[in-house]
C-alpha cells in the first residue's frame, strides 16, 4: 500500500535500481512433502516435517527438516515441495538458487551426497546428486524409511 521503511534518502543508489521501498516482512512455517516424479510415494514424518520461512522483501529464505516415514517404490526424481512462494523466473535471468543439504540414511547405494537446487518460476526444491561425472536426478529410489534431509535456502519470489 506504498508505506514501509524508504531508503530513498541514500545518497548513491546502485545503477539499475528500481525500488527503494521495503515493503513486506513476513515469518512463518510450512509442511513440505517429498514427491516421486515417475510413481509411487514417500510419506513423511508429521512431527518432524515443520519447516520455516521468512520473506524480507521479494527475497525468501526457507530452512528445515524432512524424515521418510515410509516409502512405497518411489521411481523418478526427487522433489521436495510446498514452499510458500514461487520462485521468480524473467526473460532477462535464468533464476536458480542452490540449497544446502545435510542428508542422511539414503540407501547406501547413493553415492555421493545429494544437492538442492530451486529454478525459477517454481516452488519446491530439486533433489539432485553429482556422481563425479554427470549430475543424476533419479533419486527417489534411494529414499527409505528414516531417510533425512536438513536444508536451506534463499531465493527471490515472484511477489
Amino acid at each position: 500500500d506504498g508505506k514501509g521503511i524508504d531508503f530513498s534518502a541514500d545518497a548513491s543508489p546502485a545503477a539499475g535500481m528500481t525500488d527503494e521501498i521495503l515493503d513486506d516482512y513476513e515469518e512463518g512455517t510450512f509442511t513440505a512433502t517429498a514427491v516421486c516424479s515417475t510413481s509411487g510415494t514417500i510419506t513423511l514424518n508429521g512431527s518432524v516435517n515443520l519447516c520455516s520461512y521468512i520473506k524480507i522483501g521479494r527475497l525468501v529464505t526457507v530452512y528445515g527438516e524432512i524424515v521418510v516415514l515410509s516409502v512405497s517404490s518411489p521411481v523418478g526424481s526427487l522433489t521436495i515441495e510446498g514452499l510458500p512462494f514461487t520462485s521468480e523466473t524473467s526473460s532477462e535471468r535464468n533464476k536458480r538458487s542452490a540449497a544446502s543439504f545435510r542428508a542422511g540414511n539414503f540407501n547406501a547405494s547413493i553415492g555421493s551426497n545429494p544437492n538442492g537446487m530451486i529454478i525459477g518460476a517454481e516452488s519446491k526444491i530439486r533433489v539432485y546428486r553429482f556422481d563425479g561425472t554427470t549430475t543424476q536426478g533419479d533419486l527417489a529410489g534411494y529414499c527409505q524409511t528414516n531417510t533425512d534431509i536438513t536444508f536451506s535456502c534463499t531465493y527471490e519470489a515472484t511477489d
